[in-house]
């Protein structure tokens, strides 16, 4: 970043949404045309849910929503922007309900979130929603297959348990709400069937959600049927395509929302998908594939 004019303190305080915030303009990501995103989810949230905040940055999610009083972990792995969540949390006055960590996001769902998921699991009394936000559009899809297999073998798991909802953002090339719901799909496990000549068939159904806390939403869910062009296609890949379509469309009935958040620059869409994590997703045995070492700086 390069100062123009002026004294070079890029010390900033911005309001947005109710809150008060305080940054290093230079040092942390801040975006002002993202007000609207961050009121809409925040929006969903009410008194006594739960936050997960993955990629909380300096806390436009994690603020609000524990203002909202809400039970909020909030971590980012940048050391600038969680000496700033620290600093907002305190500025709001909001610190004996957000818990922050500075941690890299695959080892925050695989520690800290977990023990923590399984804990309110097992309060009687909690009667909330859990949400889930991962806000860092280049690469936040990468960090789903840590839920793949979280509860694998875990003493404790309940019959019937919440399931967290998930806000993962991503940049697509175009605004097409398949693309994106195709990038977690593939992340989370679900097999693709684009490399395999089909046509596809759509039509718009009705899914109810027979979760607890929502009995009464509709979403809508896309049916997809593929038809193999049997010329081409020899009878293993055509029931290769049956099962991977199927399999998608399992998926597509635990979406909740799709949406087009803004035109970054041409061929770069930043989107949202939400969605219900799958509850055999959750219990699966893990795929065994290396991840990245997890940085570890500091919690609180």
């Amino acid at each position: 970043m390069e100062v123009l004019a002026g004294s070079g303190d890029t010390n900033v305080m911005v309001k947005e949404n109710g809150c008060t915030f305080a940054m290093d303009f230079a040092k942390v990501y801040w975006n002002p045309r993202l007000a609207t995103e961050h009121e809409r989810i925040v929006k969903k949230l009410k008194h006594g849910d739960v936050l997960y905040d993955v990629m909380a940055g300096i806390g436009p999610f994690a603020v609000p929503a524990a203002r909202k009083k809400c039970y909020v972990l909030a971590n980012d792995l940048n050391p600038c922007s969680f000496e700033a969540l620290v600093k907002n949390c305190s500025i709001n006055k909001v610190k004996d309900r957000v818990r922050y960590f500075n941690l890299d996001g695959h080892e925050f769902i695989q520690t800290i979130l977990k023990k923590d998921l399984l804990e309110k699991w097992r309060e009687f009394t909690f009667t909330g929603d859990i949400h889930v936000t991962m806000n860092l559009p280049a690469m936040a899809v990468d960090f789903l297959p840590a839920f793949v297999g979280l509860f694998h073998n875990t003493n404790g798991f309940p019959e019937n348990p919440t399931v967290p909802i998930v806000h993962v953002y991503m940049f697509t090339k175009e605004a097409n709400e398949d693309i994106a719901m195709r990038m977690v799909a593939e992340k989370l496990g679900y097999s693709d069937t684009s490399s395999i000549q089909s046509e596809v068939r759509r039509e718009t159904v009705d899914y109810e959600e027979t979760t607890p806390s929502n009995q009464n939403d509709t979403v809508n869910e896309e049916k997809i049927t593929a038809t193999c062009d049997r010329n081409n296609v020899s009878q293993e890949e055509q029931e290769n395509t049956e099962k991977s379509t199927i399999q998608l469309c399992s998926f597509r009935k635990h979406i909740l929302e799709v949406v087009n958040i803004r035109t970054v620059a041409p061929n770069k869409i930043m989107m949202r998908v939400s969605f219900r994590l799958p509850q055999k997703l959750l219990t699966t045995k893990p795929n065994q594939h290396s991840e990245p070492p997890c940085k570890r700086i500091k919690n609180n």
